[in-house]
């Protein structure tokens, strides 16, 4: 007969044994995980991200960073500028300098589709302009009537739902996170522009695919989606520029979300833009987990700059934008910006005397886009 008691017990002992195994397997991944992690925090390459241990991350973050700090060059911060500007050029193969007009010559090319009055004086305008591959990109142009030339604010749209446009909601026509803010900076006394991204809106279903698909695409062909929209934001401000009521002296840029993102990024690469105002972005960018298990947690190929992403911190994009006048805004419930980042973004600015030209405000509220702090920042800098 079995005594069921000495198996009991031989079974116990088996399963210690075997959680002690796994405590030490255990231990051994989290040694292995910690020690990537410490690499790529010390790594000058990596910002901030979550950590996987695989080892495609380990060879990312041994890839090697091949651009100077700005301590290698003595701490001139204007020459460490112009260094990176020229990296992202020739890293993306390009000639054309977004802070130069476009090679076309001439007045920019646009059509006005339909053309509104609203109240306050305030025209609006549905245009397509013509971009640098000859697309038309259709954006809202919003003219306030006081007949002398006016600052100006090209209006970055975030991400938006399949179907939904971007550029209705930035020109208060849907309702959204982005609260209408070129109308409302437009009823501010500034002429406003804000073009459709593509893969959204009128750039989306049925005369393209879902943006996600456009960057991928775009990934495939050697086109970052990010390089092609900054190439038609430098067509778009090209037509601000050149405007009759705007002063060229006095342009801004600003945006929420993704449009926060690539307002950062716009104005890093054009030193026209003379103030900035980013909201409801500022965190990780750059290396990322790779992706494994549900799709619907791909990533937004929209982000990727190849190649730049392992060499510039998020930080540095922002040091570009220093020592112009910028404002970061995030909402206390958002989860988005990283409110620990601010030092380090201030950096740039300390470091050129100009820490006054720096701003993170935080404010209640969630991920979206606050057209009252934006309002009064350009008052006061455009």
């Amino acid at each position: 007969m079995i005594d069921y008691r000495k198996g009991g017990a031989l079974m116990r002992t088996i399963l210690l044994i075997a959680l002690v195994a796994a405590g030490m397997a255990l231990e051994n991944r989290l040694d292995v995980v910690s020690s990537v992690y410490s690499r790529l925090v010390d790594s000058p390459s990596v910002a901030r991200l979550e950590i996987d241990s695989d080892p495609n991350l380990e060879r990312l973050a041994q890839s090697g960073r091949k651009l100077p700090d700005v301590e290698a060059v003595g701490g001139d911060w204007h020459r460490w500028q112009g260094m990176i500007r020229d990296a992202v050029y020739r890293y993306m193969g390009e000639t054309d300098r977004l802070d130069q007009p476009p090679g076309n010559p001439g007045r920019p090319q646009y059509r006005i589709l339909e053309s509104q009055q609203l109240a306050g004086g305030i025209e609006r305008k549905l245009i397509a302009y013509a971009s640098f591959d000859g697309s038309e990109i259709p954006a809202y142009l919003h003219e306030p009537s006081n007949g002398k030339r006016l600052p100006a604010i090209l209006v970055i749209p975030g991400h938006v739902g399949e179907g939904e446009s971007g550029i209705q909601q930035t020109a208060g026509i849907e309702a959204s996170y982005q609260h209408g803010a070129a109308r409302k900076l437009a009823e501010a006394g500034y002429v406003t522009l804000t073009p459709e991204l593509r893969g959204f809106g009128f750039l989306g279903k049925p005369f393209d695919t879902e943006h996600r698909i456009v960057a991928y695409n775009s990934l495939m062909e050697g086109k970052p989606y990010k390089w092609t929209i900054l190439r038609d934001l430098h067509y778009a401000m090209d037509l601000l520029r050149s405007h009759d009521l705007v002063d060229e002296e006095r342009i801004g840029v600003t945006g929420a979300s993704y449009g926060g993102e690539l307002s950062v990024y716009y104005a890093a690469l054009d030193t026209r833009v003379k103030a900035v105002v980013f909201q409801a972005f500022g965190g990780t960018i750059g290396l990322r987990p790779p992706v494994k298990g549900d799709k619907t947690k791909q990533p937004h190929y929209c982000h990727i700059l190849p190649g730049l992403d392992t060499q510039i911190r998020i930080e540095e994009w922002m040091w570009l934008l220093a020592p112009r006048p910028t404002l970061g805004i995030r909402g206390r419930a958002d989860r988005v910006p990283d409110p620990g980042a601010e030092e380090r973004y201030r950096e740039g600015w300390r470091g050129q005397g100009l820490v006054r030209h720096f701003d993170f405000l935080t404010v209640d509220g969630g991920h979206e886009y606050f057209t009252g702090p934006a309002i009064e920042f350009f008052k006061e800098h455009l």
